[in-house]
């Protein structure tokens, strides 16, 4: 507050406080602030020093800016004469002129002290408004013309702090007062109730907002009218009001919608933290993952619940389920909304049981005969219709390395085809595959394949089966299992007949009126038309032109093609379509949905990119340098630069090299991506010290040339067999070899020999071979005593290589000569031998 101001509330001159200033050593000026200490130091000497005198309307006329037009014509008004006129302002003593004479001109002397008690104080004032009421009764002939000029003053009063300045709400409250002074001084009370006031004076405003309230009733409409004339109380709580709104930083608690798919920078995003505060919380549960793997529905669940907000997701989803947005729409959204929609089936086992052979013989297609091997090494996503209705299936690899893409599979399907050979029977990908569909909490239908094989044996699988808790129908219980051959077509029709019924008795239904929502399946980068994202509508419908958001990337959807390569206008619930649009490639799994604009796309995908890092950078290496390097002992960690046609591709690769049982080295990525291999990756890989795997992919001649002039070696696979392999290679190089110390042979001292040159021993060699140059131990009595190297080995006066067993010899031992007739000398050989790991079962 300005020292102006608060002189004006206190009903004072800036003259008085400027001299209270000077007197307790504050240097301040009329315009200068002062702070609540100040204030209080203030009001303490002006109660122990109040004021001498008045000179008060003198500088309150000039003060005010509300009406200076006014103030000079009181100031014509006024006499000259009389500078020491009383508080209130001027214009009332004008005014008032005439009936001055009613008001006996020395209680104003007194009045400073009262205003230094602050006229603020509500108990004062509601006794002086007593005495207001007595004083028209006394004097009946003048009190009448009294009130008359009271009034418009008053009324003057509020009218111009109102309209320009707040400073002359003061002489409001002054006005009141000056009438009523003169019963008041000898009144004791009057000393304490200042202190109390002093402080509401400079903080709390608002208090005597209240405490008018009550005197605003008991008063005549005159001195209500004046109450409203404190537009500077107004001004007195800005600071009050400033702390009122720091407690506002509190953390905002929200609903966060889950879907269960979610990595770790997805749901760092939703929770507005940062990745690294994300991991940090997840290592003090015990849970180690990166930023773009998936946190577990449960696992989240406790994150989002332990950090404040609500959680948005279906009990389902939380037990696992995380691919059923159906049943949230059920319960968020009326029934009459949800329509029936098509099964999505999952087709899992173990590799090499007939999965996409059974796949193609429904779809009457050939693409097992098209894939790399034979083997599928991506998810796929088919759509095939039916004169019962539409089913979408989705192709798993069956290969270990692929475990992720299995649970990613059972994750957003609502039945789950276990194919088992009946020839092979359950397999380790089998239990796996059973793990997962029960993870998920989906239905599960057996597809007992190869039933054509002569060594075919039904009954084996399904004592198999029973073992793993999965009762067959025909067994008494409730597992659907069918026999089928892929190759011949049998047993195909009742397949689809049992998938289309387990799918009735499901109810499965979604809501294509909401925007869609969705999974990504696999995503790649293709040449021509850039990011392809392979996504699977869950519920809602997707349009051409829907703005999305597919875990760190985003986009608008420019064209949406079938598994056909068809373009389609518009994808309803459980249909798989390729997704042409997006700005970049999208982590498989990642969450997909559709949202208002772009800019709410681009911003979210922003929050989620900027909690990854980047990979730094060091020298280059070679795999075949790999194993010569193990020897200088430089190189402890292979770096790997790799780069796959597909996303999942790219996942199950790392989780297999991830697997390999080598605690020694540390199997570093340096950088890892979707497309073939590029410039940037060869110069990365050559200030790296990494290697360039490339899977699925190609580089062209420039990319191999560069690589070649920066000394980088570049190789490409096709199968993940052969690439593992390679992998398991350098890191066995990079091994510390076993050391392992071989007995070459013994001989027995039975003379010393003191020559010139040194000491001699002859000797006779009892087991093996005595060599020159090898390593060798003097044994006496049975313990060590010394060891060196076999500097000269004799035979009569020939120096020889070797001496062969039942031989004499004459033996010098570098570093010693103490021999005595019956030592042991032995020599022996340290070999090296390279460690291997376990083979990789396919």
């Amino acid at each position: 507050m300005r020292l102006h101001e608060y002189a004006m509330v206190l009903g004072l001159s800036s003259a008085d406080i400027l001299d209270a200033c000077r007197a307790i050593g504050l240097k301040k000026t009329s315009s200068s602030s002062l702070t609540r200490e100040e204030m209080s130091s203030i009001d303490a000497h002006l109660q122990a020093h109040p004021p001498a005198k008045k000179v008060q309307p003198k500088k309150r006329a000039t003060v005010p800016k509300g009406r200076p037009s006014a103030e000079k014509s009181v100031r014509k008004a006024a006499p000259k004469a009389k500078k020491r006129a009383e508080k209130p302002a001027v214009a009332r003593t004008a005014t008032v002129k005439k009936e001055t004479r009613v008001v006996p001109p020395a209680p104003p002397a007194k009045l400073p002290l009262r205003k230094q008690a602050l006229p603020a104080a509500e108990k004062p004032k509601e006794k002086v408004q007593a005495h207001a009421e007595p004083q028209p009764v006394s004097p009946p002939a003048v009190h009448p013309s009294v009130p008359k000029p009271v009034q418009p003053s008053q009324a003057a009063h509020p009218a111009a702090p109102s309209a320009r300045t707040q400073p002359q709400a003061p002489p409001q409250r002054i006005t009141p007062a000056v009438p009523k002074v003169p019963p008041r001084p000898p009144v004791a009370p009057a000393q304490p109730a200042p202190r109390p006031v002093v402080r509401p004076a400079t903080m709390p405003p608002v208090v005597r907002r209240e405490q008018t309230g009550p005197s605003v009733a008991v008063m005549p409409p005159a001195s209500a009218a004046a109450k409203p004339a404190q537009p500077e109380v107004k001004r007195i709580p800005e600071a009050p009001s400033v702390a009122v709104q720091a407690p506002v930083t509190a953390p905002v608690r929200k609903e966060i919608v889950l879907t269960g798919n979610e990595t770790v920078g997805e749901l760092a995003a939703k929770l507005d933290v940062s990745a690294v505060t994300l991991i940090k919380s997840l290592m003090s549960m015990k849970i180690l993952l990166g930023i773009t793997q998936r946190v577990p529905p449960e696992v989240a669940r406790k994150l989002i619940v332990g950090m404040g907000h609500t959680l948005k997701m279906p009990e389902q989803a939380i037990a696992g389920q995380a691919a059923a947005p159906t049943a949230a729409v059920a319960r968020e959204k009326p029934a009459g909304n949800l329509r029936a929609r098509a099964p999505v089936v999952t087709v899992m086992g173990h590799v090499d049981h007939g999965k996409t052979t059974i796949l193609d013989a429904i779809r009457k297609t050939r693409i097992a005969q098209k894939e790399y091997g034979q083997i599928t090494q991506k998810i796929g996503a088919y759509r095939v219709l039916l004169p019962a209705g539409a089913i979408v299936f989705l192709d798993t690899p069956g290969h270990e390395a692929f475990t992720e893409m299995r649970a990613r599979g059972a994750r957003v399907t609502d039945i789950v085809v276990l194919v088992v050979a009946a020839d092979e029977g359950f397999r380790p990908q089998t239990v796996e595959a059973v793990n997962h569909a029960r993870s998920a909490g989906v239905p599960i239908i057996v597809a007992i394949n190869k039933i054509d094989k002569p060594n075919a044996n039904v009954e084996m699988v399904k004592k198999q089966l029973a073992e793993h808790g999965l009762l067959p129908e025909d067994w008494g219980g409730q597992t659907v299992c069918v026999p089928v051959s892929g190759l011949t077509g049998e047993g195909l029709e009742h397949l689809l007949e049992m998938i289309l019924l387990v799918a009735e008795l499901e109810e499965l239904r979604a809501d294509p009126d909401r925007p869609a929502e969705g999974a990504v399946i696999e995503s790649h980068l293709h040449r021509a038309r850039g990011p392809v994202l392979t996504v699977l509508v869950q519920n809602g419908t997707l349009r051409v032109g829907d703005p999305f958001i597919a875990g760190d990337t985003w986009g608008k959807v420019r064209a949406l093609l079938d598994d056909s390569g068809e373009r389609l206008a518009e994808a309803g619930p459980s249909t798989p379509v390729e997704v042409l649009g997006a700005a970049g490639v999208a982590s498989a799994g990642a969450s997909f949905r559709v949202v208002a604009s772009e800019r709410e796309a681009r911003e979210s995908a922003e929050r989620a990119e900027k909690s990854q890092g980047e990979s730094s950078v060091s020298r280059k290496v070679s795999l075949d340098r790999l194993r010569t390097d193990i020897s200088q002992g430089t190189v402890r960690e292979l770096r790997i630069i790799l780069k796959a046609d597909f996303s999942g591709s790219l996942e199950a690769i790392r989780n297999a090299i991830g697997k390999i049982p080598a605690t020694e080295v540390v199997i570093t990525f340096m950088h890892t991506g979707i497309g073939p291999v590029t410039e940037s990756d060869v110069l990365l890989a050559a200030v790296s010290n990494a290697v360039v795997i490339g899977f699925n992919v190609t580089a062209d001649a420039g990319v191999m040339e560069l690589a070649r002039r920066e000394g980088v070696e570049v190789k490409t696979y096709h199968l993940i067999y052969d690439l593992v392999d390679e992998i398991r290679m350098a890191v066995e190089g990079l091994l510390e070899p076993v050391e392992k110390e071989v007995t070459l042979g013994q001989a027995l001292v039975k003379k010393v020999f003191a020559l010139s040159r040194g000491t001699v021993a002859g000797c006779l060699v009892v087991e093996g071979k005595m060599v020159r140059n090898a390593r060798a131990r003097v044994i006496r009595e049975g313990k060590k005593i010394a060891e060196g190297v076999v500097s000269g080995l004799k035979r009569f006066k020939d120096s020889v290589r070797e001496v062969a067993v039942n031989t004499e010899c004459g033996v010098e031992l570098s570093g010693f000569s103490d021999f005595r007739e019956g030592d042991v000398i032995q020599a022996i050989e340290i070999v090296r031998t390279t460690r291997t790991l376990e083979k990789t079962p396919r």
